[in-house]
């Protein structure tokens, strides 16, 4: 049996191992249900769920709000570990760390995260907190300038440019 798009997994399952769906009772089901604790799994799925739920929406109010740092990749390079990232609905997806070196310098994002654009054409961060000629830093990132580039404020928007 062959599982296409179309395919009912539930029945492909019971094909698979050759049970039939009428011989598993409701009460059956919830019977082994009970047997892997199944009401311990709701419980830590449904903090987890939450967890997740508040995360996006601090990521939300923290990358697609006016007070933020816009940077255009060019000619990016990019590190990161795989296991935490966060796809943020259509807006992209929070790297809580990562490492991108481009044209115009280095971020290096150990906390708090950047979110990466669907296309990978941008990355996003909060809102600096100290700004000099060549460094650039906000809670969780760090930001080494290459001297022809800059931050230009516009709108409550840094946006990365030329010079």
């Amino acid at each position: 049996m062959l599982i296409t798009k179309n395919s009912n997994l539930t029945e492909f399952m019971f094909g698979f191992w050759n049970i039939k769906s009428q011989e598993l009772t409701q009460e059956d089901i919830l019977q082994v249900g009970l047997e892997y604790t199944i009401d311990a799994i709701i419980e830590n799925e449904t903090r987890r769920e939450f967890k997740i739920t508040e995360l996006k929406s601090n990521y939300k109010k923290t990358f697609l709000g006016d007070s933020v740092v816009l940077i255009g990749l060019r000619n990016m390079s990019i590190g990161f570990s795989p296991s935490n990232i966060m796809p943020l609905d259509s807006f992209g997806t929070v790297y809580p760390n990562l490492r991108i070196t481009d044209n115009w310098g280095i971020l290096e994002v150990d906390s708090c995260g950047a979110l990466m654009s669907p296309e990978w054409n941008k990355v996003t961060i909060s809102y600096p907190e100290l700004i000099t000629d060549t460094l650039i830093s906000g809670k969780g990132w760090r930001l080494k300038l290459d001297k022809s580039w800059k931050l230009d404020l516009i709108e409550n928007k840094y946006i990365m440019t030329k010079k």
